[in-house]
């Protein structure tokens, strides 16, 4: 690049000569000056060349970087407004639930079980199966209520809750018909789901009771292996 000046100081006028007058020699030159001509051309050639060079890759620099730092812009106006929309969501869902449980608790609270009109004030006797009436806490209730653990709690469509002991489902059965189509529904769902409650912890307490034997198993063979070591030893 040293003389890239001096060099553009002619260019003008040697960007100008024909393609015949590069190849063939001027008859007002001599064959050194020619040649000297050619050289700057070339130099001059090379020295655009050079310079386009540097300017795309400059250009293309420049373009990546824009094109990064818009990217990153992007990505992080894309980063708050996901933050916005799942704290929104979040917010809405919770706020939804707490109504939800507040509109069943009143549901629950307020509005007197529809199937205390079945009975006498303390007792609704359906297809021989008898329900006792709590109007204190608003059930209806089917066998022993002494172990909350063995109690299915079932909310009730017009208000309040049935309860059953789980081993009074099939007294349940018999009675079904006493219950509203909702609550039939209502019914079968959380019986089931108690079913699937209930053999999940049976299989947990399987799997408790297997390890305890397996780890009993464990420690009588090394207590037999370690007696066993010491009859040889005592040989």
């Amino acid at each position: 690049m040293i003389g890239v000046e001096n060099l553009f100081i002619e260019k003008n006028g040697m960007l100008n000569v024909s393609t015949a007058s590069q190849t063939e020699p001027d008859k007002s030159m001599d064959e050194k000056e020619w040649k000297d001509y050619l050289a700057k051309v070339d130099s001059v050639l090379d020295a655009y060349k050079q310079i386009a060079v540097e300017d795309g890759k400059e250009n293309l620099e420049r373009a990546d970087k824009e094109r990064e730092e818009n990217r990153s812009m992007w990505l992080d106006d894309i980063s708050k407004l996901m933050q916005m929309g799942q704290t929104f969501t979040a917010e809405k869902l919770n706020s939804e639930s707490i109504q939800e449980r507040q509109q069943e608790q009143e549901l629950l609270t307020n509005n007197k079980n529809e199937y205390f009109v079945l009975g006498d004030g303390s007792s609704i006797v359906y297809n021989g199966v008898c329900f006792m009436c709590n109007e204190q806490d608003n059930s209806i209730c089917l066998g022993d209520m002494s172990d909350p653990s063995r109690v299915i709690t079932i909310p009730l469509s017009g208000g309040g809750t049935l309860k059953v002991n789980r081993g009074n489902i099939g007294d349940l059965g018999r009675a079904i018909g006493m219950f509203s189509p909702e609550d039939i529904g209502n019914i079968l769902r959380a019986i089931e789901q108690d079913r699937k409650v209930q053999e999940t912890k049976m299989e947990i307490e399987d799997n408790k009771d297997k390890e305890v034997t397996k780890q009993v198993d464990e420690l009588n063979d090394d207590v037999d292996n370690s007696d066993k070591d010491k009859l040889r030893g005592t040989k």
